[in-house]
């Protein structure tokens, strides 16, 4: 009988144990499911126009997936327009009054949010940048594409087109965004000694602009031989204009991003080449990485998520497929 009983106390006291492992692994391990302990990440988009810009709604997507991979407490804002600098300071700073543990931002202007970038972490709270970036060391990462070199490409491809000598528009969006001041430079070092850039026009991201303006450039530059649009806003905008012109008398259009519109321009060769970026890695690491920085991990400095080349021959491979319309994890 004493044999028994301690058999029996045994047998408890290993119960009990298994009950304290198990609810210890519920509740920290990882199926964590209480709120209260999520890490609290507030992201700050350039825009939240997600509809009229798809390239947010992608980064959206990764952003959510992420959030949703790693348990953690996710709120995305951003003003409509890319270029309402003084409405995403305003949200900032009001990101900042929560206290959350990281912020992740899209900078819509490289020299104006420094001050409030550098006040994120003067108030102790982490900082991870995406697409866009500041002029400052307070972000402890940049993720995005290295935007001098799609910029590069969008040069060179342009050379594959054109002639030694020609004459060529730059339509670009915000100007003092890092993505289009990088972009830009890029463009204008490749094209350097082949060809005369007449100038840049800025559309503020908005396809109507862009629309107009590549209206303006062709009627001041009725023998330009080619524009290169720096987003898919001014790269959409100038082709619906294109559209309505006969073929003959298009120049040729190389641009940066992608839009289902976009991918038809391609397709009826109103476009010659796209560069298309990878923005749903954007958001997704840009989650990742502010939680390995919360949880004191180190991480990469600069990340490039990376930029693909794509023209109407390589556009049905199935890698670029997944490019043109990502709809989940990449």
């Amino acid at each position: 009988m004493k044999f028994k009983g301690q058999a029996f106390s045994i047998l408890a006291a290993i119960a009990v144990l298994t009950s304290v492992l198990l609810f210890s692994f519920l509740n920290y391990g990882p199926f964590r499911n209480d709120e209260r302990d999520a890490y609290r990440i507030e992201v700050i988009l350039k825009s939240t126009d997600y509809v009229g810009i798809p390239f947010w709604g992608v980064v959206r997507q990764g952003l959510e997936t992420a959030a949703e991979d790693m348990q953690v407490d996710l709120t995305i804002s951003g003003p409509q327009s890319e270029t309402e600098i003084t409405r995403q300071i305003k949200l900032i700073r009001e990101a900042i009054e929560r206290k959350p543990d990281a912020i992740v931002l899209a900078a819509a202007d490289f020299t104006r949010l420094v001050p409030i970038a550098e006040e994120i972490t003067d108030n102790g709270i982490l900082l991870v940048t995406i697409d866009s970036f500041v002029n400052s060391d307070a972000p402890a990462s940049r993720i995005g594409t290295d935007n001098y070199s799609a910029g590069f490409k969008a040069g060179l491809l342009a050379q594959d087109y054109i002639e030694r000598g020609s004459s060529v528009a730059i339509l670009s969006y915000v100007i003092e965004s890092s993505t289009a001041i990088d972009r830009e430079k890029g463009t204008r070092e490749s094209l350097a000694g082949y060809a005369d850039i007449v100038g840049s026009w800025y559309s503020g991201g908005n396809a109507d602009a862009a629309r107009k303006l590549a209206e303006e450039i062709l009627t001041a530059y009725p023998d330009i031989e080619a524009i290169i649009a720096l987003n898919e806003p001014s790269l959409a905008g100038s082709a619906g204009y294109l559209a309505e012109l006969p073929a003959d008398k298009r120049p040729v259009l190389i641009g940066i991003d992608n839009s289902p519109p976009i991918i038809k321009s391609l397709e009826q060769e109103i476009i010659q080449a796209i560069i298309v970026q990878k923005p749903f890695n954007m958001g997704y690491l840009g989650v990742a990485y502010a939680v390995d920085l919360i949880e004191g991990k180190p991480i990469p400095k600069m990340v490039d998520t990376g930029a693909e080349i794509i023209t109407k021959e390589t556009m049905y491979t199935s890698e670029n497929q997944k490019l043109l319309f990502p709809v989940n994890r990449e």
